[in-house]
């Protein structure tokens, strides 16, 4: 009894990631930290959507090299002190600041 309990823990734990990621959206977000001061997080822009975190990360990956030639301008213009950055971030988490309400 204790072998099957082990069994379906172990395949139910193998399960579950695999679900999460079929049901889940990824976004590519983008964002220009200015003066390398990270901000609120209000400057994040949605970029794509993906339905997989693995397309996600290779348009990611597509994104950094095709902007690195404005980075690099960036980063001449402002005496290297902006950067672009990616994120891959699953479609239920929004990185920009909250949207007020609070309590």
């Amino acid at each position: 009894m204790k072998r099957w309990l082990a069994t379906v823990v172990v395949g139910f734990a193998l399960v579950v990631p695999v679900l999460a990621e079929a049901t889940c959206a990824w976004v590519l977000w983008g964002n220009v930290e200015t003066g390398g001061h990270f901000t609120d997080g209000s400057k994040w822009k949605a970029l794509a959507a993906h339905q997989t975190q693995v397309a996600c990360e290779r348009d990611r990956e597509q994104e950094k090299a095709q902007r690195r030639a404005l980075e690099d301008a960036l980063l001449k213009s402002t005496g290297g002190t902006d950067v672009i950055l990616f994120r891959c971030l699953p479609d239920t988490i929004d990185p920009r600041a909250p949207k007020g309400g609070g309590r």
